[in-house]
Parts: C-alpha cells; sequence; structure tokens
C-alpha cells in the first residue's frame, strides 16, 4: 500500500519545494517601485528675467528750431566695479542714434545703447476698472435722467398753476373780489419757480452730455485694452566703471523730434514821436515729445544740430632738422 502512495508523496515535496523557493525569492526582490529607480527632479518653471529701472531725472533741455536735446542725470549706486544701468521709459520721439552719455569724477562711462522691448500687459485689472466705472457712470445717468422727468413734471404743474391763476383772476375781476397782492404773489412765485427749475433743467442737461462723454471714452479704451496690444518700452544701457565707492551720476544725452521754438516781437510805442519805442521778444516753444519738462534748466538755441558732421581732417605737418653750424 505504501508503494502505491510513493509517486504522490514525491510529487507533493517537488510542489512545495518549489512554493518555498518562489515565496524565499519574492522576498528577496526589490519592491517594483525601487526597480523602477529613482525619480528625476523636474525643472523649475523659468520666470520672466525683470529690468531693474535706475532712476534718473530730466535735469537740462537745449530747445533748438526743430528739435530738443534732452539731459538726463542718472544715478549709480554706490560700489566699485561694472555696472549696468538701465534708464526707461524714453520718449518715442527719440532719435536712436544720438545717444550719448557722459561720466562724472570716479566714473567712466564705457558704452551706451539703444534698445527696444515688447510689454504683453496683463489688461484684467484695467478691464475691471473701466467696466465699474462705466457701471457708475449707467446709473448716474439714470439718476439724471430721473431728475430730468422729475423736472419736466414740475414744469407742467407750474403751467397748470399758471393757468388756473389765470382764470382765478377773470373770475375775481368779473366779480369784484380780485385779490391783487395774492395775484402778483402767485404769479411771482410762478415765475421765480420756472426761472430755477429751467436753470436746473439746463444744469442737468449738460451733465447727462458730459456723463455720456465720458462713458463714450471709457468705452473706447475699454475696447483699446481687449485688443492686448503689447507696448513697446524704449530703454537706454549704460555700462559704467567705478572706481570711487561712493555714490554718483552719470548724464544722459538725446535728442527729440516734435519740439520746436520761434521768437515772437511786441513792440510799443507811445504817443509822443520822440519817445523811444519799446521792444519785448518773447519765445513761444511747443514740445509733444512725451516728457515732462517742469522745473528744468531751458536753453533756447538758434543752432541746427547735425548727427552726421564730420569732425576736422587734419593736416600733417613736415618738420625738417638744421644743425647750427650750417646756419653760421
Amino acid at each position: 500500500m505504501w508503494k502505491r502512495f510513493m509517486p504522490w508523496f514525491a510529487v507533493a515535496g517537488v510542489a512545495m519545494v518549489l512554493v518555498l523557493a518562489a515565496t524565499l525569492t519574492s522576498a528577496d526582490a526589490p519592491p517594483a517601485q525601487a526597480a523602477k529607480g529613482p525619480k528625476e527632479p523636474k525643472d523649475p518653471p523659468m520666470q520672466p528675467a525683470g529690468v531693474a529701472i535706475t532712476p534718473s531725472r530730466v535735469a537740462a533741455v537745449t530747445v533748438y528750431p526743430g528739435s530738443a536735446l534732452v539731459s538726463r542725470e542718472v544715478d549709480v549706486p554706490p560700489g566699485k566695479g561694472l555696472v549696468e544701468l538701465t534708464v526707461s521709459p524714453l520718449p518715442p520721439t527719440i532719435i536712436n542714434s544720438s545717444l550719448y552719455s557722459e561720466g562724472s569724477d570716479g566714473i567712466r562711462v564705457l558704452t551706451t545703447r539703444y534698445r527696444s522691448r515688447p510689454i504683453q500687459q496683463d489688461t484684467r485689472a484695467d478691464v475691471a476698472k473701466l467696466l465699474a466705472e462705466l457701471a457708475q457712470l449707467s446709473v448716474a445717468r439714470e439718476k439724471l435722467e430721473s431728475d430730468i422727468k422729475a423736472i419736466g413734471q414740475n414744469l407742467a404743474m407750474l403751467g397748470k398753476m399758471e393757468g388756473f391763476m389765470s382764470v382765478t383772476t377773470i373770475q375775481g375781476t368779473e366779480k369784484g373780489v380780485l385779490n391783487a397782492e395774492a395775484a402778483i404773489t402767485l404769479s411771482k412765485h410762478i415765475k421765480e419757480q420756472r426761472i430755477e427749475t429751467s436753470r436746473e433743467l439746463v444744469t442737468l442737461k449738460q451733465q447727462v452730455k458730459a456723463n455720456m462723454d465720458k462713458a463714450e471714452f471709457a468705452q473706447r479704451k475699454l475696447g483699446e485694452v481687449n485688443t492686448g496690444t503689447p507696448r513697446t518700452e524704449r530703454d537706454a544701457v549704460i555700462v559704467v566703471d567705478r572706481t570711487n565707492p561712493a555714490a554718483g551720476k552719470v548724464r544722459l544725452n538725446y535728442l527729440v523730434t516734435s519740439a520746436s521754438w520761434r521768437p515772437q516781437y511786441k513792440l510799443r510805442a507811445s504817443k509822443v514821436a520822440k519817445d523811444p519805442v519799446q521792444v519785448e521778444y518773447l519765445a513761444s516753444l511747443v514740445q509733444h515729445s512725451g516728457e515732462d519738462w517742469n522745473n528744468v534748466s531751458l536753453t533756447l538755441s538758434t543752432a541746427q544740430p547735425m548727427l552726421n558732421a564730420a569732425p576736422p581732417e587734419l593736416q600733417s605737418l613736415n618738420v625738417g632738422v638744421v644743425h647750427l653750424d650750417e646756419l653760421g
């Protein structure tokens, strides 16, 4: 009987050995996540590089008959070595090739160049502001129109009072019981109310027109903002070398168009022929450069600046050597 079951015991033993081997192998094997290796770190999102604007102000302007030379004082931070200064925004009427800079004690200008860069504006705040302004203008317009309607009703009531007064006056005259003082008082009241109401009506109509103009302007600006057109900024990039650690200044100069001036004269003479004639010399200045020229040192010039002027040509000099004994 044991011989009959021996093959089955052998098969069962082999199966048990295989199960134990598989269990040990799975226990020693690393987990699936470890087999894949460590995760590679993700690249950090790229941030747009900001442009640090150097403080500057317009210090002096020289106006020519058809252009102007603008001089800006640019602050240089303390420290030694090279530093790059960015002056922005420059006016849209600038002549790009006219940029040049002047250093000061301990500050040497190495390069000055012009740069333009487009800026995509985030117009969400501007759109929200314009929509809020349009809503306020709409509410104000509804109130004005309601006031105009009420004034129209008041004028109609004054008309009825005037008609009632006329009938009452006629009836009182026929009956001989006319109260002249009461009629005059009522007539004066109606007249004053009509004048005051008419003035108020004119004022309200003017306010309605101003409201409509503001709403139209805000609507036009809203259309411009929604287009998302990028704005162009114009910069001057100045590289300076600082030998003095203290803070200093450099002067940036450039020409702009859309600026001019012309003389004006006023002659004043008296009735007496022998009296001298007074001459007043004035200047009419117009500028649409896009910059603020308040509190600057202004100079008027009749010169014509030339960007393509050539330097003077240097002539060669011939030098000869003569011995003194040859002269004697």
